[in-house]
Parts: C-alpha cells; structure tokens; sequence
C-alpha cells in the first residue's frame, strides 16, 4: 500500500501598498510548471508576526516583536564612505606607508573635519553618535584627546613636507599651471609672545584680532597640494620666492607656469622671475601707470576675449587689457555708499551743538575722511565755526572710468600660453579662494582655531588642507548629482546635503532573545548611488 504525504506547507509574504499580506500554501509541478495551492491568507498581521510564522513553518523559533530590541543607533555612512574614498584616491598611503595608531588619528581628524567640524576634544568624544573611530580601526571607544589627537598631530606635523611631495608627485609635472594664494584667519582670545599669531592685514575684516596668514598651493583645478602658516604680519608678496623655490626644489618642478593674484608679483621685483613662467594681475596703480604709457588706451580694455599687447621697451612680457563690467557696477556702487557715508560723517561734524574752535573741527573733518578711504575725493574744511564740503567730480570720474578693468601679465611665451589660455590660466585663481571659502567657513571650519601652541597651529591648518583634499576628490565623484537636465547646476545639492545624506546609513545594536549582532542599516536607492558614484562604480545618476 503506498504512502500518501501530506503537502509542505509555507508562508509567502508580499508587501502591496504599505501593507503585509501572509499566505498560507503548498507548492506542485503540474505539467512541468511550479503551482501553488492557497489555503488561507492573513490580511491583519504585522510583518514581525509573519515573519514568525513563516520562521515556525521551516521548524525555526518563533520571534514576537518585544524579543527583538534595536539600541545604540551611530553614524556610520558617511565616515565609512570617506574612508574607503580615502583609501581609493591613495591619500593614506600618501601619509604614511603603514597603518599605525597616528595614522588611523590622522584619518579621523581629517574626515572628522567634513562630517563634523567642532574641536578635537569634540572628536574624541563623538564615539556614542558615530562609528568613526571604528571604522578608521580600532575596537574601543575609549579615545583620549591627548594620545589620539594631539600626539598625532605632533608626528603629522613632522611628516607634512614628505606628504606634500607625495601630492605633488600625483598632480604635478613639468610645464603645468600652479595656482598659489594667501588669506588671512584670527583668533579669539590671547596670544601674547607668540611669534606666529600677530596683527596684520586682515581679510575677514577683523581688525582688533591677531591673525596667522596662510599660502595655499592648488592645481589648476583647485586641488590642494601644500599649504604653508605664516606669521599674522606677513606680506602677500614676500612668501612668493619661497613658494617658488618650494615648488622647484621640493617638488622637482622645473618649468612650471606660477599663477598669482593682484599684488602677489610686483612691477619692482617682477624681473627676477625670469627663471620661472608666472601669470599675474597688475594693482590699480600699476594699472594707472600702465594707461601712461603711449601704446595703452582706456578703450583698448575689452570685455570678453581682451586685448593682447607688447610694449617694444619689454617684449619678453605680455599684457592682456579686460574689462569686467559686472564688477564695474559693482565698484561704482561701492564707491557711491561710501562717499555718501562720508558726508553723513560731515554732517554730523557740521550740525554738532556744542561750541567749539575751528582746529578741533578740522581734526574731526579729517577722521571722517579716512573712515572709509575716499578721503581723497573730498575737499572739506571748517571756518569760523562753519563746516563745508564738496566732491572732486574731476577725480571721481577719472577714478571711475577704471572700474571694472583688470591687467593680467606673464613671461610665458605664446609656445606656453595664448592669450585665450592666459585668461583662463588666471581666472582659475578662482578655485584657491574657494578652496579657502571651504576651509574656513561651515563645510570645514578651520576657525576658530582653539590650539595655543604654534606647531599644533599648523599641524591644525594641515589638517584641514588634507580634509579639503579628500574633500574635492568627494566633490570630483559626485559631479553627477550637481547636474539638471544636462544643463545648468541642481542649486538644491550641496555636498553638505550629500554627506547628511550618508550620515542617515546607521550602524545599530540588534537583540534577538538575548542574542547580540552589529548592523548597518540599508541604504536607500539614493543613499546607494553616492556610494556607488564615490566608488567609481556607477555610470550616472539613475
């Protein structure tokens, strides 16, 4: 007599609409297809009960929904995604050749700075929000500022010149353009006897607070190379014959074609760099001297492509005359503000009450002219109590018709550098001072710098070239996600919103019946293409 078997029954679990559907069937081979036979189906149960069902049908242990506990939820994405990035574009083994303790340190400063910002002591204690320490490798969360942050930038410091040749090796060669430029960062607090940080002139338009500068070198695509603290009084013009020889000796870049801003090479010292190419903008005095001469005429500035000119007396040096009429508007506006700012000075002066003499007056008169610098465009004075002013129309419109106009001049021959490509070589100046923008504002926030010791100063400011170095690879990947329609710029990403993106990938506690296991959350379909774009995996935005 044969046996008759009892068909196996399963539960499939389909999801349709936001909703869990359980159904309770056998499967069969009829005519060579696979069937199944439905015998009931659960249109009311959670998926964890269906899950429990389904888990007792193969012979498992049933779970309910209080035997599963989720707990000690942390970043994890955007760490992990930067250090794999790190990894890939060879950045860790351009810091060093192992993967010992201060390297692991350097690594989670670095993307620290792009996923958190805030101090080093913030850092170290970021371990109960984010696995960032994990994942540049160790098994504790245990992390003392001392050891883990400060030693290590003490041994960083020590390495910065080998690093930064290791850069330059991967982004340099001979005949390239290297941009080079100098900004400005204070500090709150004291600093009394120290060397580096002083008073100078400063960029960010914080006049009672000491300073550091700081020269930056970049590629043509503003890519990082080397970054250099020097002391808060330092001249724009007098680090560039040490950058120069920087760039030859420690880089072994012999014909390189140096790009500097307004002011960064003088007329006065522009002959002795002969010995290396540069491109550079004139100041506005040297722009008037230049209109002095017998072969420069205002209406030679042009707007869009400019006009390429030699003088006979220097032929080894090339001029291009543009004019920028935006940036005309611009100063035309300024100078208006200003000067009607003045007069609200004079006014004040004027309709003062309180007798007083004519010497104080004019003391007065003159504090107000320099206020806002355009003291020169008034001629002011007090007599017998009675203050007057008046504009200098004349030099005002003499002033103004060289708004908006700009010199670029360089020693590379047409061989190097046509006069479109001199355009463009200079306007790449434009990737350095975002490369500051970035450094010091929210995306990085070099500052506010709370070191006092002046090689943790630098060590600080190299960490932050670093950061921004991986920074601009993450940038270059996701180029991608910026785009709309194949025109224009998607104005709503940023790589701000990207990284809070990977920062929802959490790594998380998961307790099953006492059970204890780590895992990471699944990225999304948009979460999975950053990852896939930083990777180099994907082919495009989906």
């Amino acid at each position: 007599m044969s046996q008759i078997l009892a068909p196996k029954i399963h539960l499939d679990i389909v999801k349709s609409k936001g909703k869990h559907y359980g159904y309770l069937r056998s499967s069969f081979r009829k005519d060579g297809k696979v069937c199944h036979q439905t015998y009931y189906t659960f249109h009311d149960s959670t998926e964890a009960q269906l899950l429990s069902m389904k888990a007792a049908l193969r012979g498992g242990t049933v779970v309910t929904e209080n035997d599963i506990e989720i707990s000690d939820s942390r970043e994890y994405g955007a760490s992990a995604a930067l250090f794999e990035l790190a990894q890939n574009i060879g950045l860790v083994s351009d810091i060093y050749s192992k993967m010992v303790d201060w390297v692991r340190d350097v690594l989670a400063m670095i993307i620290g700075r792009i996923v958190f910002q805030g101090s080093k002591l913030s850092l170290a204690n970021v371990t109960g929000e984010s696995a960032l320490w994990e994942v540049c490798g160790y098994d504790t969360r245990d992390i003392d500022v001392d050891k883990h942050c400060y030693e290590s930038m003490d041994t960083l410091l020590k390495r910065q010149k080998e690093i930064e040749k290791n850069l330059a090796k991967r982004h340099l060669h001979d005949g390239v353009a290297i941009l080079y430029d100098i900004t400005s960062s204070y500090f709150e607090g004291e600093y009394s006897g120290s060397d580096l940080v002083d008073f100078g002139y400063n960029r960010d338009n914080k006049k009672k607070h000491k300073q550091i500068v700081i020269g930056l070198i970049c590629t043509k695509t503003g890519c990082p190379i080397s970054v250099q603290v020097f002391p808060g009084n330092t001249n724009d013009f007098s680090t560039v014959e040490g950058k120069i020889a920087e760039i030859k000796q420690d880089f072994g870049i012999s014909e390189a074609i140096f790009v500097g801003d307004r002011g960064m090479i003088k007329t006065s010292n522009f002959a002795s760099f002969d010995q290396i190419k540069t491109v550079s903008g004139l100041t506005h005095a040297d722009i008037k001297t230049l209109l002095e001469h017998d072969n420069v005429q205002l209406s030679m500035f042009d707007e869009s492509t400019g006009t390429h000119i030699v003088l006979p007396e220097t032929p080894e040096v090339r001029y291009v005359l543009m004019k920028n009429p935006e940036r005309a508007a611009i100063e035309d506006e300024t100078l208006e503000r200003l000067l009607e700012k003045t007069e609200a000075e004079f006014a004040v002066i004027a309709n003062y009450k309180r007798k007083t003499t004519d010497e104080i007056l004019n003391q007065r008169l003159g504090r107000a002219k320099s206020k806002f610098k355009v003291g020169k465009y008034f001629d002011c004075g007090a007599k017998d109590g009675i203050v007057t002013w008046s504009r200098k129309a004349d030099k005002i419109a003499e002033d103004v018709k060289l708004h908006g106009l700009y010199v670029i001049r360089t020693n590379a021959g047409e061989d190097l550098l046509d006069a479109n490509d001199i355009v463009s070589t200079y306007r790449s100046l434009v990737w350095v001072e975002q490369a500051f923008r970035t450094m010091k504002t929210t995306e990085l926030e070099m500052r506010p710098i709370y070191h006092k010791k002046e090689d943790r100063i630098r060590a600080h400011v190299f960490i932050c070239m670093l950061a921004f170095y991986l920074f601009w690879h993450m940038k270059q990947r996701l180029l991608p996600l910026f785009e709309e329609d194949g025109v224009g710029k998607n104005r709503e990403v940023t790589i701000d919103s990207l990284v809070r993106k990977l920062k929802c990938i959490r790594t998380e506690k998961v307790t099953i019946l006492n059970n204890c296991t780590y895992r990471v959350t699944k990225p999304t379909s948009e979460q999975q293409l950053i990852l896939d774009l930083l990777r180099g995996t994907a082919s495009g935005v989906a």
